[in-house]
């Protein structure tokens, strides 16, 4: 059996904006475990491991190793476990002023 672990912490991006929250998990999971809930921030979620699919809204996503999904505050939204086993994932939980500042196309600029 692997291990399970969990990871949380905040990283200040900007010096003007609130810290964007990150986390990252490795857990024994099962379709019990997850409910359909909404957050008040932007959610950059990154599958890493396990048989997951993704639901956002009246959309379902299967899911693989490396898979972004961007969450857009007050969208509903739920991982669905497919079966028990492990699962593992990062995410960053963010204000949508942390954005505000940020150039929005890099290479506008070459």
């Amino acid at each position: 059996m692997q291990d399970e672990f969990s990871i949380n912490g905040f990283i200040n991006a900007m010096s003007d904006s609130s810290p964007v929250r990150f986390a990252h998990h490795k857990t024994l999971d099962s379709p019990d475990k997850h409910i359909l809930h909404i957050n008040n921030h932007v959610e950059i979620y990154i599958f890493i491991s396990g048989n997951h699919r993704y639901i956002v809204e009246n959309s379902v996503y299967d899911l693989k190793r490396g898979d972004i999904v961007i969450i857009n505050p007050r969208e509903v939204h739920k991982a669905l476990p497919l079966g028990e086993g492990m699962y593992e994932r990062f995410y960053f939980l963010a204000d949508e002023d942390t954005f505000c500042g940020m150039e929005l196309d890099p290479l506008s600029r070459i």
